[in-house]
Order: structure tokens, then sequence, then C-alpha cells
């Protein structure tokens, strides 16, 4: 199979030429959340994110559960997926 000009062929498939191969742990950070259904309160300062905390858009939704827990588990600029 010839590739087009400005490809390379991976051990993942096609990639462009100015791309790398790299394993996700190599560029990000992983750490797991913790377990907070315990301090769900009505009328929390705070979201808490679940799984049924993200609408079909991808935001978090303002109406679900809520504490009054602040800790240091999410930062500006920090990818999140409820699993």
């Amino acid at each position: 199979m010839s590739l087009k000009p400005g490809y390379q062929q991976t051990e993942i498939g096609v990639i462009p030429d100015d791309w790398a191969v790299k394993e996700l742990g190599e560029i990000a950070e992983f750490t797991n959340g913790k377990p907070n259904e315990q301090n769900v309160v009505v009328n929390g300062r705070y979201l808490l994110v679940t799984l049924d905390s993200i609408n079909i858009q991808g935001e978090l939704k303002t109406s679900h559960k809520q504490t009054n827990l602040l800790d240091d588990s999410l930062r500006a600029g920090d990818i999140v997926t409820v699993l």
C-alpha cells in the first residue's frame, strides 16, 4: 500500500508525518474521582459531577446534585470524563 505524501504508517494506522504516536499517560495526568454521594445536599454551593450530570450537549446540568464540599479534584483546564 502506498501512502500519500505527508503521511506515515504507524502501529495504530496512517497518521500525518508531523504527528507522533504516544501513550496518553505520556502527555496527560490521570486521577480518579472521589465518591461524594454522601455529601449531596439541597441547594449546595457546588455542582457534583456524576454519571447523570452531563446533558446531551456535553454541558454540566445546573439542576443536578449539589454539595457544599469543596476539594481540589478539578482545576481550570482539566478534561473530565464520567465512566
